[in-house]
C-alpha cells in the first residue's frame, strides 16, 4: 500500500488491466474491487469459488492446482532472508541459521522453503508479512523468508535491516507467480492469459516492477 493507504504494486496494476479487457469484451463497466485479507483467507476463498480472482504473488504449485487454475506466470522473484543489519556478518551461509528463529508468511512457499530447506531453525509463520518482519526490530525472529521484490519497501524504511548474502538452494531460489481463479473457468482464464501476454511484450510488467520501486524509494525520502 501507498502512503495514502491505496494498494500501489505490480498485482494491482495486472488486475485493473485484466478489468480493462472485461469492460471492452462484456460491454459493461467492470469494476475491480480490492479485498484486503490474509493469504489464507484469499486461499480458502479462491478454492471455495467466493472470490473471482487472486492477484496476490501466488505460486502455482501442485498441490495448490487441486483446488484451484492459474494463468501463465507473469513474474518470478527471488526468494531471500531478511536479516537485522547488525547480524550481516553473522549470517553468511545457511549454515549460520542453525539455531535461529526464521519467520514467514503461513500457507507460502517462503514457509515452505523455511520448514524444508532451515531444517535446524526454529519456524515461526504469521498470517501477514508485515508481522513476520516486525519480528527482526523486537527480537522475535533472526531471519524471513521473503520474495525480493516485497523487502524493497522494507529495506528501505528499516536501514537497520539488510539481506542476508547466504543464498538459498537453486531449486527455490526462484519463484513463479502466477494468477489463481477457481476451478473450471477456462473462458476467463484466457482472457487472463491474453492480457499477461500483451503486458509482457509491451514491457508493462517490468515498468510496474520499476514504478512499485520508484514510488517506495520517493515515500521513504518524504
Amino acid at each position: 500500500e501507498g502512503a495514502d493507504q491505496e494498494v500501489i504494486g505490480v498485482d494491482r496494476a495486472l488486475g485493473q488491466a485484466i478489468a480493462d479487457r472485461l469492460s471492452e469484451e462484456l460491454g459493461v463497466d467492470v469494476e475491480m474491487q480490492i479485498e484486503n485479507t490474509t493469504f489464507t483467507a484469499n486461499l480458502a476463498a479462491i478454492a471455495a469459488d467466493q472470490a473471482d480472482i487472486m492477484i496476490a504473488g501466488m505460486s502455482p504449485t501442485d498441490e495448490r492446482r487441486e483446488n484451484m487454475d492459474f494463468s501463465d506466470v507473469y513474474l518470478q522473484a527471488e526468494q531471500r532472508l531478511m536479516i537485522r543489519a547488525e547480524d550481516a556478518d553473522k549470517f553468511t551461509e545457511l549454515s549460520d541459521f542453525a539455531g535461529a528463529t526464521t519467520a514467514a508468511q503461513i500457507n507460502t512457499t517462503q514457509a515452505t522453503i523455511a520448514h524444508e530447506v532451515l531444517t535446524e531453525s526454529t519456524v515461526t509463520e504469521m498470517e501477514r508479512i508485515p508481522t513476520a518482519v516486525l519480528g527482526l526490530p523486537t527480537g522475535h525472529a533472526d531471519a524471513v523468508v521473503i520474495e525480493s521484490t516485497v523487502a524493497q519497501p522494507y529495506l528501505l524504511a528499516n536501514p537497520d535491516l539488510v539481506l542476508s548474502e547466504a543464498s538459498l538452494p537453486e531449486d527455490v531460489l526462484y519463484k513463479d507467480t502466477a494468477i489463481a481463479v477457481p476451478l473450471g473457468n477456462e473462458d476467463f482464464l484466457e482472457i487472463i492469459h491474453e492480457v499477461i501476454a500483451e503486458c509482457q511484450e509491451q514491457g508493462l510488467i517490468d515498468q510496474w516492477v520499476e514504478e512499485y520501486r520508484s514510488i517506495c524509494v520517493a515515500q521513504n525520502q518524504l
